[in-house]
């Protein structure tokens, strides 16, 4: 019997694929020459993680789930990293055993090798191939960054005057700047700090929602490091006095990646703040958006209306375009016409037609909408509702027919009933386009590997609105969470849905926002308070992060 059927025999046996989705990736990796795990991955039948980790267990090894963040670059300090990107093993950790992983069993002997080097034992253990994606780029970005800044104090002429506002960068700016780019996905960082005091200029990574200190660097090497993410962003590299914005794409590792770089005067010069979004379609699943079974049938119940208006709210940076995205990659069949306006296109999606806003030419979101209606939509999906006129046409272009999704800053989903209105659009307008909003939040979620179980005190009973007893999870910290006690975000909803009880309702008179809630309550509304306390009750977060929220 061959390997591939040993896997699908093994996969079966546990429960995680159906005989008949076995045979498919069979008959696929018999065909493509491939390995059975690599093809059900393909077809969508398991994640990587899960396919890697009973990988791993086939061949008997453990499972690794590391961040690249506390990766001990001792470690692979004597390994060349032609070796390590050649062979695609990736050292981890080194005590008195080095600790080396593997994405593909092949790489074992590989991975042994690696003990001349050190002349130690050797642990080896599985994971993903995009852990080691990243963690090879984070690696080599290291190294990039060590010889560049070598490379400033080696070179007297790094950055050479030309007059009192503009600089010209060298070589090792350009290393520099990169490496600090893709040091910062693989990280899986969402934003970049460049921060200058009287010293030095402080760099730090906005990692699940929370600013890492990074590094630091001296003055005079950052005044070429700002020039050259100036020159790439397309900004006047000679105005200092002045807020600028400007984009950068940038392919790694096969991948388009957008950053947002936005500079300001401060007093100890320009600071520089640099948004990483991922280019692509990798975009989740109506049932990954969060743990509310009854929530997320209030959603796909929304989204399966022909015409209407939804609103999705909330501050920035709490994954409104991730929820927008993720409704249009559900409604992105055949038989629809989607357009979207947006500013920026943060996802480009095979089959729907975006538009990006540029004021230089006039075109603001306002008149792309004008534009779009002539376009014969089904769905228009506009980035965000800044000012009346945009938010007038959203509304009625909801009322004759199509399907508008937006976002709009209020504070939750009632809010926008009155946004709406103190924007000029009609109250009965509203409350006829209006089919749902949905505010949200993100929330750090515990670290699965150190979380600690506590009995509820007395006064976070009263914050959960419990009586009895219960076991919560706090956080510790670790190897695999950076020591934070948190690892990854989750969303939490509140879903208003606009029904004609509702409607009617709304439409006789004007409701106190208490009230109205107190009815939405009755009726079974879940509010961002409610689901964040079932995430604390249920472990996935801290009772610590829900007071930092709410």
């Amino acid at each position: 019997m061959d390997l591939n059927r040993n896997l699908a025999d093994f996969y079966i046996n546990d429960g995680i694929i159906e005989p008949k989705v076995a045979e498919e990736a069979l008959e696929r990796a018999k065909l493509n020459r491939t390995r059975f795990d690599e093809e059900i991955i393909k077809m969508g039948a398991v994640d990587e993680v899960l396919a890697k980790r009973y990988l791993a267990g086939f061949f008997g090894l453990p499972f690794l789930e590391f961040n690249v963040l506390t990766i001990d670059l001792d470690s692979s300090s004597k390994i060349p990293l032609s070796y390590i990107k050649d062979n695609r093993i990736f050292p981890i950790s080194l005590t008195d055993t080095l600790t080396v992983a593997i994405d593909n069993p092949s790489s074992f002997q590989e991975a042994l090798n690696t003990r001349h080097f050190y002349h130690l034992p050797v642990k080896v253990g599985m994971i993903t191939v995009e852990q080691m994606d990243k963690a090879i780029v984070y690696l080599e970005n290291k190294k990039k960054r060590t010889r560049a800044l070598q490379d400033f104090r080696n070179d007297k002429q790094q950055v050479e005057d030309v007059d009192d506002d503009l600089k010209i960068v060298n070589a090792p700016a350009v290393q520099l700047t990169d490496s600090i780019l893709k040091e910062a996905v693989s990280m899986l960082a969402s934003d970049i700090h460049f921060e200058p005091f009287e010293k030095e200029v402080r760099i730090r990574h906005r990692i699940d929602g929370v600013l890492i200190e990074s590094n630091s660097i001296s003055k005079n090497i950052y005044q070429s490091v700002l020039a050259r993410y100036k020159i790439m962003s397309n900004m006047n590299i000679a105005e200092r006095r002045v807020p600028q914005d400007g984009k950068i794409r940038l392919e790694i590792d096969n991948i388009d990646y957008d950053f947002r770089v936005s500079t300001i005067p401060t007093i100890y010069g320009e600071k520089i703040v640099i948004r990483i979004f991922e280019n692509s379609t990798k975009l989740l699943g109506l049932g990954l958006l969060g743990n509310e079974k009854k929530q997320i049938e209030a959603i796909e119940n929304i989204i399966s209306k022909p015409y209407g208006i939804i609103l999705v709210t909330g501050p920035t940076g709490s994954g409104k375009s991730t929820t927008l995205y993720t409704f249009l990659r559900e409604l992105n069949k055949g038989a629809v016409n989607i357009t979207t306006v947006e500013d920026p296109v943060e996802n480009v999606i095979e089959g729907i037609n975006q538009v990006q806003v540029n004021p230089k030419a006039n075109l603001t979101f306002s008149t792309a909408l004008r534009s779009i209606l002539r376009q014969d939509p089904n769905i228009i999906m506009i980035g965000e509702i800044r000012d009346e006129e945009t938010a007038q046409m959203a509304i009625r272009a909801a009322i004759t027919g199509h399907l508008v999704l937006a976002t709009l800053h209020t504070n939750d989903a009632i809010g926008t009933l009155d946004r709406l209105v103190d924007m000029g659009v009609p109250a009965y307008l509203v409350h006829d386009a209006l089919i749902g909003a949905i505010a949200q939040r993100l929330v750090r979620k515990l670290c699965p590997h150190c979380k600690k179980k506590h009995k509820a005190t007395p006064s976070e009973m009263e914050l959960l609105g419990i009586t009895e007893e219960k076991t919560i999870y706090e956080h510790n910290g670790c190897n695999q969470c950076n020591f934070t006690g948190y690892l990854g975000r989750t969303a939490v909803f509140e879903i208003l849905t606009i029904d004609e009880e509702i409607r009617t309702l709304l439409s006789k008179q004007r409701i106190p926002t208490i009230q109205l809630k107190k009815i939405l309550k009755d009726k079974g509304m879940m509010f961002l308070e409610d689901s964040c306390r079932n995430y604390v009750l249920e472990g996935v977060t801290s009772i610590d992060e829900f007071n930092t929220i709410f």
